[in-house]
């Protein structure tokens, strides 16, 4: 059976509620990373993600939102995967090549 949250509704009050050690860490989490989101994006990021799924167990906006997000994931990478394969390697290579051009500008210019 699939989960209130997983079809977009809120979750039964009939459900039994979680500890509260669940949403409290989620809580915590989000308050971290929220610093994290302007200095470090690419940490801030998964922990704003992994806070969400802690707040879904308890609250029905964060079900709501974290089920939004599956579904998003799910798009994206069904679109990806229509792709053709040159055009994968293209933005591949395309990410590496900017990627070293960053590095080397950091590099050459600390020097």
């Amino acid at each position: 059976m699939i989960p209130d949250a997983e079809q977009g509704r809120a979750a039964t009050p009939e459900r039994a509620k979680p500890p509260l050690s669940r949403p409290l860490a989620g809580g915590v989490l989000a308050v971290v990373a929220l610093p994290l989101l302007v200095a470090l994006p690419e940490v801030g990021l998964p922990i704003v993600l992994v806070a969400l799924r802690l707040l879904a167990s308890r609250f029905a906006w964060a079900a709501r939102a974290d089920a939004g997000l599956r579904r998003a994931t799910a798009r994206m990478r069904t679109r990806l995967a229509a792709l053709p394969r040159p055009l994968k390697t293209a933005a591949v290579a395309g990410m590496l090549a900017a990627f070293a051009a960053a590095l080397w500008w950091t590099v050459s210019g600390a020097s």
